[in-house]
């Protein structure tokens, strides 16, 4: 810690050739990290004078590390430990995903600087590899994730399929039934008595969305007849699959769209089409009686207070 407070341009140093080590390692029986001298000058000045060498000596670990001037090496046992943690986060990540998803997964395809690492692969490999999926690790796994976004960014069609992280839904109504609503959301409307602040799902967690086609449709009409505008707000669910209201517990607005419908002269007779599509972001785009057109685009993860 007095090393990053004190000397972050020594820690970043040190992190950055650990990981880089961490992942280039292979079949080799240790790893060498040059340590920065401002690290033996505050270990021994946080304890009593005891330098870095004798420290190590007496660590639990003293059989699997040894100090030679500034070079640390660390054995192979130890190095493997490492990864253990997070290659098993990796491995259990993966499976879960793929145990949502309701077609056979034939590639998976690993990417980021740790898919260089051949403890990764070869844990990867065992364990997806007798699920007939094949685990792919392409060339300039590093940077693929860099070159894979700058062509998402100019073509977002190229992925043709998604699965929806969230249970997206609508601010609705719905004529008030006593057996089934609160009776808090009871609303007394133009249009008759009605149940405010429905969760209207539009798509759930876990559905298959398909680039370029609507995943909801639906026609909203106005509750008065004084009402000069229709609003969509949309919800996301992070916690339920199947939320009945709004306000439920992980409920969240995500942003709104309004709809104008200034001339009042045809009372209870106005209404919108909504079509909502999803991809990276949320599109809405609505059509009213009088056929004027009104979009929005809402990132998923959005919030607004």
């Amino acid at each position: 810690m007095e090393l990053k407070k004190q000397s972050m341009d020594d820690y970043l140093l040190l992190m950055r050739t650990f990981e880089y080590k961490k992942c280039a390692f292979g079949d080799d029986d240790y790893i060498r990290l040059s340590v920065p001298y401002a690290l033996t000058e505050f270990h021994q000045t946080c304890n009593n004078g005891e330098d870095l060498g004798t420290s190590i000596r007496q660590h639990p670990l003293s059989k699997s590390m040894r100090m030679k001037r500034d070079k640390l090496d660390i054995d192979r046992d130890v190095v493997l430990k490492f990864h253990e943690d997070a290659v098993t986060h990796i491995v259990d990540k993966i499976s879960e995903v793929l145990r949502q998803v309701e077609q056979h997964v034939p590639f998976i395809y690993c990417v980021g600087g740790f898919a260089a690492s051949s403890v990764v692969k070869q844990r990867l490999k065992q364990a997806f590899t007798k699920k007939q999926t094949n685990v792919v690790f392409p060339e300039n796994a590093v940077s693929a994730i860099m070159r894979g976004a700058v062509i998402l960014a100019r073509d977002d069609t190229v992925v043709e399929k998604r699965i929806s992280r969230f249970t997206i839904g609508l601010d609705w109504n719905v004529k008030f039934d006593p057996s089934k609503h609160r009776l808090s959301k009871r609303e007394v409307t133009d249009s008759g008595v009605l149940c405010s602040d429905i969760f209207r799902i539009i798509v759930r967690a876990g559905d298959t969305l398909e680039t370029g086609k609507p995943v909801h449709e639906v026609t909203a009409y106005v509750k008065t007849e004084q009402q000069e505008e229709i609003l969509f707000p949309f919800y996301r669910s992070e916690i339920t699959r199947n939320p009945e209201y709004i306000d439920e517990v992980g409920c969240y607005l995500m942003g709104s769209m309004s709809v104008p419908m200034k001339d009042t002269t045809h009372g209870l007779e106005r209404w919108a089409k909504l079509k909502v599509y999803m991809d990276q972001l949320l599109h809405a785009e609505a059509d009213d009686k009088d056929g004027n057109k009104h979009k929005v685009k809402l990132l998923l993860q959005e919030t607004v207070v």
